[in-house]
């Protein structure tokens, strides 16, 4: 009778074992992916203490160990960025640093634990007003004094000098890259439809946005916050999301 007690312990002791390295495995991933993180930030010259937080979903990583995979991996980078003069009123606005993105990862090669490699990858990032409007004053040239998100029309209401002139900002999706055109346009409560064209390129085009690193534009919406993105791509190495700037 002695022999389940003793058993029962043995496995209690077991499980112990496993849990502690189970976390001591998705401790050092997340450390890994914040030291990268890091890195990557201070090349680029931002300045922030603030570390993104990775998750593993309920699938065991301890496995990785032996298979070299993870099934799943989450990634939630903070926003490290600053635009400096958007409106473009003492020369060209500078963009440093990017928005927060979320980053859903499958199949997971870890072989290489500093820069894993996901079979999928899936990634959602919102570009701000303010950083749309740098965006296009340092393509233009416009001095664009506000955009204004009306996710209702999809659209972004474009004001210059602060009213005076005022046009649409739509993005428009194209074989995985996204078109940020101007549209409309009228000044001083006249219709001017040739404004639209007369500041971007002859279709509109303020800038364009193709991704690369074989990552597409899948959706391109309006929301209040800004224009939402999710993009997606296969192979994908996670010092590749890194790269991906907006600027």
């Amino acid at each position: 009778m002695k022999v389940v007690p003793t058993i029962i312990g043995i496995v209690i002791v077991l499980a112990v074992i496993a849990i502690a390295a189970e976390i001591g495995v998705r401790y050092f991933i997340g450390e890994k992916i914040s030291e990268g993180f890091q890195e990557e930030s201070a090349r680029r010259g931002v300045a922030t203490q603030l570390h993104p937080k990775a998750s593993f979903g309920s699938s065991p990583v301890l496995p990785v160990l032996v298979t070299k995979e993870i099934s799943h991996l989450e990634v939630n980078t903070p926003s490290t960025l600053e635009v400096k003069d958007p409106a473009a009123l003492s020369g060209q606005p500078e963009v440093i640093g990017d928005p927060a993105a979320k980053i859903v990862m499958a199949k997971v090669n870890a072989a290489n634990p500093d820069d894993p490699v996901a079979g999928s990858a899936r990634i959602e990032v919102t570009l701000s007003p303010e950083l749309l409007q740098a965006l296009a004053n340092r393509k233009t040239g416009a001095r664009i004094s506000s955009v204004t998100p009306l996710p209702g029309d999809g659209v972004f209401d474009v004001q210059y000098s602060s009213g005076i002139a005022t046009s649409k900002l739509r993005p428009v999706l194209d074989g995985g890259n996204l078109s940020v055109n101007l549209e409309g346009g009228s000044v001083l409560g006249l219709n001017l439809d040739g404004l639209a064209k007369f500041i971007g390129d002859n279709n509109g085009n303020v800038f364009s946005l193709a991704v690369g690193h074989g990552l597409s534009v899948d959706e391109a919406n309006v929301t209040d916050e800004g224009l939402a993105l999710v993009l997606s791509g296969a192979d994908l190495p996670l010092s590749t999301v890194s790269q991906l700037h907006f600027e």
